[in-house]
């Protein structure tokens, strides 16, 4: 139940105790995701969050059309935190920042972050949630299978800037696959030291460094020989007997 069919055949779905949604990534790491509808404390998380008195990744359930949304920008960003190429500071804000569409930092917390005008949120654990961290929201547990059913289609094309073409593309779940490739193939943000874009900049620098040491070296070389040919070509020096 809520299998998500596009799914890669690594990961695993699996219903906890606490009614949480279990899924196994390919970094062999696995998340639980738990989702509450009528979340009336959204202020509350919010500050306390950017206050730092919780370290909960909460998400506005309101951009989510499927687990497997979730999955991918979860796996994403803990690839990043190995590589150590994180656009953000932490694990968290890394897989808000990977389920937005925007580059810009403060756009892609502020929508994918619980707010105050939050009501329906996802609470995304690494383990098995605490009761601790399940009383913290104030809303409704629900089924995470039914996110699909009680999202806005049209808000969703609109925020992930998805055409009617791709819509139409044959096959099922094209509006899913459309999400999800553009969180797989987002691009680094530009000019910030990090990312693929600046390992690549980085790699281009060094090729032309050493391409200009190349030609240094050549330049070099051909006036030796310039010299040497010089000095073989001029007139033999006469011996005065």
């Amino acid at each position: 139940e809520g299998v998500i069919p596009d799914w890669p055949p690594t990961l695993c779905f699996g219903m906890t105790p606490s009614a949480s949604l279990s899924l196994e990534l390919p970094c062999r790491r696995t998340i639980w995701i738990t989702y509450f509808k009528e979340v009336t404390n959204g202020r509350e998380l919010a500050i306390n969050i950017k206050e730092g008195k919780s370290t909960s990744l909460i998400i506005n359930a309101d951009y989510i059309l499927a687990p497997f949304q979730i999955g991918v920008a979860v796996n994403r960003a803990l690839c990043a935190e190995a590589d150590d190429h994180m656009e953000t500071k932490s694990l968290a804000t890394e897989v808000l920042y990977n389920l937005s569409p925007s580059t810009n930092i403060t756009s892609s917390l502020t929508k994918m972050g619980v707010s105050q005008d939050v009501n329906r949120a996802l609470l995304i654990t690494m383990k098995p949630p605490t009761q601790q961290e399940l009383d913290s929201i104030n809303g409704e547990l629900a089924d995470v299978s039914k996110l699909q059913n009680e999202c806005n289609v049209e808000n969703l094309k609109k925020f992930y800037k998805v055409s009617e073409a791709e819509i139409k593309l044959p096959g099922e779940n094209n509006l899913l696959n459309a999400i999800v490739s553009r969180i797989a193939v987002k691009e680094p943000r530009k000019g910030d030291g990090k990312g693929l874009g600046a390992l690549l900049a980085a790699m281009e620098s060094s090729n032309k460094q050493k391409a200009g040491k190349k030609r240094g070296k050549s330049s070099k070389n051909q006036q030796r020989c310039k010299r040497i040919k010089g000095k073989g070509m001029g007139p033999e020096k006469k011996t005065v007997t």
